[in-house]
């Protein structure tokens, strides 16, 4: 299959995109992420977006590898794009710089849910963790 383009997005259409997509259960904190770091950028070009990953764990209250995970997911997914790399040699801690972006398919890439909001029957698939309290109750009961 082609690569997807990236396409350049403004903050605002970028956040609809993001709010659309479920993402994987075992991620969920990339939503939250990707919000974060969109507050970050140009409104209008969605460009230099630059809050570093020290930054986005202490706002989004979540540990840096979560956050550098998620970073990494959003841009092997087209969602993002690294303009610079940060660097923390020398004196001065520079950060990388980031791209909102759209892949060129991303309405066939993700599942999404629907786009206003709601699914006519009511039912928004959310993914689900198994909870290890449950699984406990139904071995000890059996």
């Amino acid at each position: 299959m082609p690569e997807a383009e990236l396409i350049p997005t403004g903050r605002f259409e970028w956040e609809k995109i993001i709010r659309r997509v479920v993402f994987p259960s075992n991620h969920r904190s990339i939503k939250l992420v990707a919000m974060m770091l969109a507050s970050f950028a140009d409104s209008r070009t969605g460009e230099n977006a630059r809050p570093g990953e020290a930054r986005l764990a202490a706002m989004c209250q979540l540990g840096q590898s979560t956050v550098r995970a998620s970073l990494k997911w959003l841009r092997e997914e087209g969602l993002i794009h690294r303009v610079s790399r940060g660097s923390n040699l020398g004196q001065s801690n520079l950060v990388d710089v980031y791209q909102l972006c759209a892949p060129s398919d991303w309405e066939s890439r993700f599942p999404l849910l629907p786009s206003h909001g709601k699914d006519s029957c009511g039912l928004i698939v959310r993914p689900r963790r198994a909870n290890p309290n449950r699984v406990a109750a139904t071995t000890a009961s059996q």
